[in-house]
């Protein structure tokens, strides 16, 4: 605070700062910064006196229009526009889901996520720790960039002390999922007045009055709060498991995403699931001909080692019983 940086108020891990009329900031997280100003020199400043503060090795920097911070990648190619992206994160957790979570799925989650059955077998311990690994990688990639999952995670970490079958069933429909959209990003975008006025964007990110803004303008009588219908309800795609059509749309509002990009993604997932359909020899279709020829209203059908297919509200899935 010596350097005459400001805490703002509503982040204590943001500082301030106005140099040659426009605003610096600087985030950090542990010993991670990022610093932000539209003059190159400033930054150059910034470093040698941090280097000066903390002697040593000089502080590694990576700058440029993408960057990577802590997991993300932070895009700042088009003016005004910032994309957030975890792919190799993303793409990591789907490569190491065990093999009874293959296949895609069009929602994170099915119509049944909140309900529970007190008759439901225990997940085995080995299973139960698979299951803790995963969901705390999907807490923190929805907690940055994949807000799409986070009724479905947020859910399923309430039932992590006494884990059922069902709860790892959940769990694979967000991997199937992910498997599905691992391309999706959060966009972020600045209106043309305030770029106009104070810079690019990736100097004018965090400006004061962008801080809770909403929030402020209702307080002071500017923003008055309206009724809203059902199907427009944003707050729904954080509280319920909302299905295919409402969900998409939801999707692309939360996401920040054009409408073309959102249906290209979900496009491509039912061609995967066309695909996969196709082999004659594929065991899950193999097995559902077996039940279809058998009793198809005995829920008591168990299969073991081999797959069982789905087919329910929230499209095809593929499930693997213990």
């Amino acid at each position: 605070m010596s350097w005459g940086f400001r805490i703002n108020p509503y982040d204590q891990c943001v500082a301030n700062k106005q140099i040659n009329v426009k605003q610096c900031t600087i985030v950090w997280h542990v010993d991670n910064l990022k610093i932000l100003h539209v003059s190159e020199s400033v930054l150059e400043g910034i470093i040698q006196c941090l280097n000066k503060s903390f002697k040593g090795n000089p502080l590694a920097t990576s700058r440029g229009k993408v960057l990577e911070y802590l997991g993300l990648t932070l895009d700042y190619s088009l003016q005004g526009n910032e994309r957030i992206s975890m792919y190799d994160y993303m793409r990591k957790i789907v490569e190491e889901a065990r093999e009874d979570m293959q296949g895609v799925s069009k929602t994170p989650a099915g119509n049944h996520l909140f309900m529970t059955n007190p008759d439901c077998d225990k997940l085995l311990e080995k299973t139960a720790q698979i299951f803790y690994h995963i969901i705390a990688k999907l807490l923190y990639l929805c907690r940055r960039t994949r807000q799409d999952i986070q009724t479905a995670v947020a859910f399923l970490c309430t039932r992590v002390k006494s884990l059922e079958i069902d709860d790892y069933k959940k769990l694979t429909c967000i991997i199937q999922y992910l498997r599905g959209t691992q391309y999706l990003t959060l966009s972020t975008y600045l209106p043309q007045q305030l770029l106009e006025k104070n810079g690019r964007a990736s100097s004018s990110k965090h400006l004061n009055d962008m801080y809770y803004f909403i929030m402020d303008q209702i307080k002071n009588g500017h923003v008055r709060v309206a009724f809203c219908p059902t199907q427009d309800m944003i707050a729904d795609f954080f509280t319920k498991p909302l299905q295919v059509a409402l969900f998409l749309c939801m999707c692309k509002k939360i996401l920040n995403l054009p409408a073309i990009q959102i249906a290209s993604v979900h496009r491509s997932v039912l061609e995967e699931c066309a695909a996969e359909i196709k082999d004659p020899n594929d065991k899950r279709i193999q097995m559902n001909k077996r039940i279809e020829r058998g009793n198809k209203n005995d829920k008591n059908f168990k299969v073991n080692k081999t797959w069982r297919q789905e087919s329910n509200d929230k499209g095809r899935t593929c499930t693997h019983e213990e």
